[in-house]
């Protein structure tokens, strides 16, 4: 141990070894943060999955079926009416394209004073 020969091998060999085993621990913390990744995306998966198996269930039966279909497509039975509530976006630009002017040609615009 006293050779300086035999301590600088020993130490090449120590920081050879120190290196490799500092790569395997990064490996392994890069493997464990993948790991938990894919376990919340299974939870995440698994959990989309039953809601999915619920709504499928739920539009199975008749309830379910015309549920949706009135939703869609504003379907009413006989002797019921739809009604459609329209949003703040949808009544401005209805409004809009009510409230502007159509410009006419000149000679409609004639025929409109004379009462044609």
């Amino acid at each position: 141990m006293r050779s300086s020969v035999t301590f600088i091998a020993l130490s090449i060999v120590f920081v050879f070894v120190a290196r490799a085993t500092w790569k395997m621990y990064e490996k392994a913390s890069t493997s464990d943060e993948r790991l938990n990744q894919a376990i919340a995306t299974l939870a995440e998966f698994n959990s989309h999955n039953i809601a999915l198996s619920e709504k499928v269930a739920y539009l199975r039966t008749e309830q379910g079926i015309e549920s949706e279909m009135r939703t869609k497509f504003l379907l009413a039975q006989e002797g019921e009416s739809v009604a459609v509530i329209v949003g703040d976006t949808q009544l401005k630009s209805i409004n809009q394209a009510l409230s502007t002017p159509v410009s006419l040609s000149w000679w409609k615009r004639l025929l409109r004073v004379f009462g044609f």
